[in-house]
């Protein structure tokens, strides 16, 4: 071709790319949810299996449970095995767990607010089914005044994500955001 190429400023580019990086790092807001059982209870796999089954979930090939919304085919949360160990239909089958945690990724679905309450209900249940307790990251039970104060950190979160022209669920954030 018979035209002129006039590259970028590497340099200038370089800083765009750090910026976007530090962003996406202090934008990147996870929720997890524990359901437990106490010490020395396990749940059986199959009953697990059969509890998040009922509950909506589906078993993926990536080792957790998804709670894919029917309209969009969008992954609203996850649940996964409170061990390193990720479910497997034969895991599951065999083994029985101490818990389980809910896990919502705040940029990567479009309601996030919305989607943090149907997952508090969720693990609410699931609880309650499993004759588990619902604990934050350091195994402390979460009554309604601790989910309040989770639930207003997802929605500031939320507005953060906004202010800087990052819709959650959207194309961009699933790009920026990717799982």
């Amino acid at each position: 071709l018979q035209a002129q190429f006039a590259p970028p400023d590497v340099a200038h580019e370089l800083t765009r790319a750090e910026s976007l990086d530090r962003l996406c790092a202090e934008l990147d807001v996870q929720i997890g949810l524990t359901v437990q059982k106490p010490d020395p209870g396990s749940i059986a796999g199959t009953r697990l299996r059969g509890v998040a089954e009922a509950a909506g979930f589906r078993l993926a090939p990536g080792g957790r449970f998804e709670y894919v919304q029917e309209e969009t085919g969008a992954i609203l949360y996850t649940l996964q095995n409170l061990r390193p160990d990720p479910f497997t239909a034969e895991s599951l089958r065999l083994t029985a767990t101490n818990g389980v945690v809910f896990l919502l990724d705040v940029a990567r679905c479009a309601d996030p607010v919305r989607t943090f309450d149907q997952m508090k209900m969720a693990a609410k249940r699931m609880a309650t089914t499993l004759g588990a307790e619902l604990v934050d990251d350091n195994h402390r039970p979460l009554d309604d005044a601790a989910l309040a104060t989770i639930r207003k950190q997802v929605t500031g979160a939320t507005d953060a994500l906004r202010a800087v022209h990052i819709e959650p669920g959207s194309p961009r954030a699933l790009a920026l955001f990717n799982a």
